[in-house]
C-alpha cells in the first residue's frame, strides 16, 4: 500500500503551480523531493496538467466534450490542458481551462479533488514525459446552471461549444467509453462515489493504448492493478 499523501504530492519539476495537489500541504514526500511511485523511479521529465469533470448527480449525467483538435482529437474527455507559469495554482489552471473550453465559470469553492493520474506513453517518442493530471470534480446544481453567463455563439449559456470542445451531457449508464481513453472506464466508479485515487497508467504504441495499470484509492485503501 502506498503513503497517498505521498502519491499525490507534485513532483519536484511540476513546482509551485501543482502544490494543491497535495492531500494535505504538510504531507511529507520522498527523499528526492517525490511521491514514491513506481512510474517516477525512471526519472522521466514530468508535464503538468489538469482535468476537470462536472457530474450532475441528480439528473445522473456527467458533461465530457468531444475533442476537435490537438492531442486526444474525436475523443470524448473531461476539461483541462497545461499548467502554465502564469497559473497561481492547479485550481486556477483547472478554472482556466474549462472557461475556455466550455464556457463554464465557476468559482473555486465548487473545485473538488477527485484523484491524481499519471500516464506513461512508453516508447512513444512524441511524447517522453510522464503526465502527471490533477482531477477535479464540479457538482452540477441549479444554481450554478443559473449563475452561468449568455456569452456564447448567439448568447447561449454555458456550456457551450468552443473552437476547441464541443461538450455534451452523457447519462452515466451511456458514457461513450469506447471514444474515450482505455483507462477512463477503470476510474469513473470512483469519481462518481467521490473517492479520491491515485492512477498509474502505462501506455504504449505510436497511437497510444494502455498496457497496464495501478489504482489505489485513498481512504479504503484498495488496489487494482491490471494490463490491456
Amino acid at each position: 500500500m502506498i503513503n497517498h499523501a505521498e502519491a499525490t504530492a507534485p513532483p519536484a519539476q511540476c513546482s509551485r503551480w501543482a502544490q494543491d495537489c497535495l492531500v494535505d500541504g504538510t504531507a511529507p514526500a520522498a527523499a528526492n523531493g517525490q511521491p514514491d511511485l513506481e512510474m517516477l523511479r525512471l526519472g522521466k521529465p514530468l508535464k503538468c496538467f489538469t482535468l476537470v469533470l462536472t457530474v450532475d448527480s441528480v439528473q445522473r449525467r456527467i458533461l465530457l466534450g468531444m475533442k476537435k483538435r490537438g492531442f486526444g482529437a474525436n475523443m470524448w474527455n473531461g476539461f483541462g490542458g497545461k499548467v502554465d507559469t502564469t497559473d497561481a495554482s492547479t485550481e486556477s489552471a483547472a478554472l482556466r481551462e474549462l472557461q475556455e473550453e466550455c464556457g463554464l465559470v465557476v468559482p473555486p469553492h465548487d473545485l473538488h479533488r477527485a484523484g491524481t493520474l499519471y500516464f506513461d506513453f512508453g516508447s512513444n517518442k512524441a511524447i517522453p514525459q510522464v503526465f502527471h493530471v490533477a482531477l477535479y470534480r464540479i457538482d452540477w446544481t441549479p444554481e450554478l446552471a443559473a449563475a452561468q453567463p449568455k456569452d456564447g455563439p448567439r448568447g447561449a449559456r454555458a456550456p457551450y461549444e468552443t473552437e476547441e470542445m464541443r461538450p455534451q451531457w452523457f447519462d452515466w449508464d451511456k458514457v461513450p467509453f469506447d471514444k474515450m481513453w482505455d483507462d477512463d472506464r477503470l476510474w469513473f466508479p470512483w469519481l462518481l462515489r467521490r473517492e479520491p485515487f491515485t492512477a498509474q497508467v502505462w501506455f504504449d504504441g505510436e497511437v497510444p493504448a494502455m498496457v497496464r495499470y495501478v489504482i489505489d484509492v485513498e481512504r479504503t485503501g484498495e488496489r487494482m492493478v491490471g494490463q490491456a
